[in-house]
């Protein structure tokens, strides 16, 4: 039995051990790793620490600064209401470090703007010019400490433009520092001079330009590697001659809108959007490229035929369904050299037969990943605010489920045709399948199909959708599918399926 001092000991040290349990781990960390955390958050809640303690005044020492008027509830006071113009100013003014890495600022603008020059809805307010000025003053604050990420975004709200009311500062073009930037519904009138030795990287969206602005921009940033150019109006002739210059994603945004891009050392390659048209000469260098339009009167064709060299070629479910319009016609598919091909796309039978076309076009295909998922959509900006067009949110021309309904092809013997499937015999040894069902018949013809053809199949990983976690659905339809797998012929004998 324990003595009344032994129990002491043991009640004091079990004392001891919660206190440390408890012990604030916080308020321990260096201050680097306090301000690294900071860095995350919006400026309005890294203020805020202020009444921590710990904390103090810390955030002024932040080299990350994110103004982001979204972040409050009420969008429309947030974004040209007092505490704007007033917090903004105050929070640089509070600011002590010498140098900054990210300053980040985004707003609302609620005048509507379209290319043709419509006037804008009764009741909606413009970005006042005092403001605008009151902006320059912010982004020379970033220049002055040599910022290295500038993100800046005038951001339009319930309409399908945008407008262009406020100016980007010339200074902007004269950075040593600046290494990446993304501008958003801004306009930039045409600089005096371009001389950007530093940026790497630039993001331009809903954008008016012009080839002669581009090629200024273009010439003035030596050390440019990526270029983004999200739905931007006016542009017409894209040369990308520079030898750093290799990734370039371009989102087309209306039915006027045509551009030829020129790129001889492009290496990556993405294509997309609703409407207009992209025209390609010498991109022969493209090693991976991305294909995602969505409307009727795409050139398809001549595309393929532009990007048919390129190792890894990704290709969406709008795409694939119009490689076959109808059973007496089709969009030509060129033979191309590539080692992977990704699609992204729906299952169904209306795809299969652009499916087979894209395998038979690819005689040297080594891995296949197919990406099922409910729908396809041409934004890859993750937020869809940027840009500015919430009208597409409700536009269905580019949903698969209208195509399909609306069109009739015979696909019963698509995958029996004359022409040989090059891939199966010599090459295509991985499959990897993700978001499969066993109730989708024509994703199962297809899997069957790989397994009775491919001769030199080594793996071939399959995917279930799951919905919920741990879901019983989900079990049964493995179990279901797996049975099933057990009990067709395979054509390679080293074939192996994984199921997850």
């Amino acid at each position: 039995m324990m003595r009344t001092k032994e129990i002491c000991e043991v009640s004091n040290k079990k004392q001891k051990g919660s206190e440390d349990e408890q012990e604030d781990r916080l308020s321990n960390l260096p201050d680097s790793i306090l301000l690294h955390i900071l860095s995350f958050l919006p400026m309005k809640d890294a203020v805020k620490t202020v009444l921590l303690r710990r904390f103090g005044n810390l955030w002024t020492y932040l080299q990350t600064l994110n103004f982001d008027g979204r972040s409050y509830l009420n969008y429309q006071r947030s974004c040209h209401g007092k505490w704007f113009t007033v917090f903004v100013p105050q929070a640089l003014l509070r600011h002590e470090c010498p140098a900054i890495i990210k300053f980040s600022l985004k707003f609302g603008s609620y005048l509507y703007f379209s290319p043709t020059g419509f006037k804008p809805p009764k009741g909606k307010k413009a970005l006042e010019p005092n403001l605008a000025s009151t902006i320059d003053s912010w982004i020379h604050f970033a220049l002055r400490k040599k910022v290295k990420i500038l993100d800046l975004g005038i951001l339009a709200h319930g309409s399908s433009s945008t407008r262009f009311d406020y100016d980007l500062p010339h200074a902007v073009f004269r950075s040593d520092f600046i290494i990446e930037m993304s501008l958003v519904n801004i306009s930039l009138r045409q600089p005096e001079q371009v001389h950007l030795k530093a940026l790497k990287n630039l993001s331009l969206t809903t954008i008016m330009l012009d080839d002669k602005m581009m090629e200024g921009i273009l010439s003035g940033c030596p050390s440019l590697e990526s270029l983004s150019l999200i739905q931007c109006y006016g542009l017409h002739k894209l040369n990308c001659t520079s030898a750093r210059l290799t990734k370039l994603m371009i989102v087309v945004g209306n039915d006027f809108s045509w551009v030829e891009i020129s790129g001889p050392n492009l290496m990556s390659l993405n294509i997309s959007g609703l409407h207009g048209q992209v025209n390609l000469r010498n991109v022969s260098s493209v090693v991976e490229a991305s294909l995602d339009i969505c409307h009727d009167y795409c050139n398809i064709g001549s595309l393929l035929e532009g990007l048919h060299q390129a190792s890894t070629f990704t290709i969406t479910s709008w795409c694939i369904l119009m490689l076959i319009t109808s059973d007496k016609d089709s969009i030509p598919c060129p033979s191309s050299t590539r080692k992977h091909l990704v699609l992204k796309t729906q299952i169904t039978k209306r795809h299969l037969p652009g499916i087979a076309r894209l395998l038979q076009s690819s005689p040297q295909l080594e891995t296949l990943t197919i990406q099922i998922g409910d729908g396809t959509s041409p934004f890859h900006p993750e937020d869809s605010l940027r840009v500015g067009i919430s009208e597409f949110s409700r536009w269905d021309c580019w949903n698969d489920e209208n195509w399909l309904n609306a069109s009739e092809i015979g696909v019963e013997h698509f995958f029996e045709t004359e022409i040989p499937f090059g891939c199966l015999k010599n090459h295509l040894r991985t499959v990897r399948i993700s978001g499969a069902s066993v109730s989708n018949s024509s994703l199962l013809h297809l899997v069957k199909f790989f397994l009775e053809k491919s001769l030199v199949l080594e793996r071939m990983e399959i995917s279930v959708r799951k919905l919920y976690p741990c879901s019983y659905t989900w079990h049964t339809e493995l179990a279901e599918l797996s049975k099933m797998l057990s009990t067709w012929r395979k054509a390679s004998p080293s074939a192996m399926i994984v199921l997850a």
